[in-house]
This record gives structure tokens, sequence and C-alpha cells, in this order.
């Protein structure tokens, strides 16, 4: 059990690492899913603003044959140290949940997540919103290798996100 605690936590520190905003052809969180909403943006980009996408990508990991999280919104701010009910925050929501396998986007594969407008400025935190598991079906999970599916607990990730901490830019009247 605890090769599994170490082999998960090398998965999860990976995904942080691959967590990052750019354009349409970059690995990190990039893309458009066309069916999301967005709050605390202003909705379409002005000559003070412009807009992010944001798309979910991983690294193989050894150990697993499938890693599975189900992204339910996405919060981005400019503060690195906002706190959850913290002014700033603004939302991308896809229309549904999105359960992704983790370890099926590889070799530049994207989940798209959503599209949203900021101002233009420096963002310096990504929340990636986890929906909960429940007694009858596993959203967040892990199939070791030759293994049956584990339930992932995920108790800070579906409460407050899973917190991903590291500056990009939104340019004025751009896609980023």
């Amino acid at each position: 059990m605890v090769r599994l605690q170490r082999s998960l936590a090398a998965v999860l520190a990976a995904l942080t690492v691959l967590v990052a905003c750019g354009g349409g052809n970059s690995s990190g969180l990039a893309g458009n899913s066309g069916g999301s909403t967005a709050s605390g943006g202003s909705g379409t980009a002005t000559s003070s603003s412009g807009s992010v996408n944001m798309a979910l990508t991983d690294a193989p990991a050894c150990g697993f044959d499938h890693v599975y999280v189900t992204v339910s919104s996405v919060r981005i701010n400019a503060s690195a140290q906002a706190g959850d009910s913290d002014a700033g925050w603004s939302t991308i929501t896809p229309a549904s949940p999105q359960k992704v396998d983790l370890l099926s986007l590889t070799n530049g594969a994207l989940q798209q997540l959503g599209q949203t407008a900021l101002t233009a400025g420096s963002y310096q935190q990504i929340r990636l919103m986890l929906a909960a598991n429940s007694t009858d079906q596993l959203v967040n999970s892990v199939v070791p290798t030759g293994d049956a599916e584990t339930a992932l607990s995920t108790p800070s990730a579906t409460q407050t996100g899973y917190k991903v901490v590291g500056q990009f830019t939104v340019a004025p009247a751009a896609l980023t």
C-alpha cells in the first residue's frame, strides 16, 4: 500500500509540473472545449482583456494502467496566496464534469476544459475542482498495473481544488 501511495504521489507531482497555460499547440492547460461557461471573467475579450483556454495533459507513468480524475470546474486567480473565498476568482465550468484518464493524455493529447476572457495581466494560481467519489460510482480512481481499480482519495481537491501555483500571462486582445 505504501508503494501505491508513493507511486500515486509521483503521478500527481508530474501532473503539477505539467499543468501550464499556453497556446493551442502546447502541453499543459490549453485549448477550447466550446461547451463551457465562465464566471468572474468579462465573457469576451476587449482591448484590456485577453482569453485563456484550458485543457489537461499528462506524462506517462509507470505502475499504473489508468489514473482517472473528474474535473467539475477550473478556477483562476491573479494571487498565488488567494484563499477559497477571496476576491478575484474566475471560474470555467464545462457543460458537464469531464472524466479524464490522465494516462491517455500523452504525446500532445489534450482534454479540453473550457475558455474564458480574463483581464490582461499576470495570473498566479489555477485550481482544478474535482468531483467527489460516491459509494456507487468512482469518478476519481487509479488502476495499478495488474490490479483492481481503487478509489483516489482527493478530499482537498473536491472541496477547495487541486492547487497549481505558477505564473502565466494573459496578453491584451490575445488568446493564451
